[in-house]
């Protein structure tokens, strides 16, 4: 009986001991999160925004489109060729209300929808739509 107690007590002993290591803690470098960063150089790709008139025929013929459909002049409008989209318009007119300068678009009863399907529901208004027809939505 004594042995089976012996047995026990070193295994818990073995235990503790093992336990005791693993509970060490780990001090981190010292240094800046810069010290720290990596970034492989050949991983970088450049953002490329080209104008209509440095794209090929067919295609900017195709985008003119979008871009007048937008109210966007050929200057204004930024395509991404690699990633088959507009990567930046330059917009005359604010498509939301907010507080730049020249915008002049209102929430509808004074505050901004609640979520986002709301925001689909309800396009902001201009305080002097009655002299510029079609200023709610945006276009000139």
């Amino acid at each position: 009986m004594k042995s089976v107690f012996r047995g026990l007590a070193v295994v818990f002993v073995m235990l503790g001991a093992a336990s005791s290591v693993s509970l060490a803690a780990v001090v981190p470098r010292e240094g800046t999160v810069q010290d720290k960063m990596y970034q492989d150089p050949t991983l970088y790709l450049p953002e490329l925004h080209q104008r209509i008139s440095e794209l090929s025929s067919d295609l900017a013929s195709r985008l003119r489109g979008e871009l007048a459909a937008a109210g966007v002049s050929e200057d204004s409008g930024f395509y991404d060729v690699r990633a088959g989209r507009w990567s930046s318009m330059i917009l005359r007119v604010p498509l939301l209300p907010g507080t730049g300068t020249g915008n002049e678009l209102q929430w509808p009863q004074g505050a901004a929808p609640s979520g986002e399907g709301a925001l689909k529901e309800r396009p902001g208004t201009r305080s002097d739509t009655s002299s510029r027809p079609g200023a709610s939505c945006g276009s000139t």
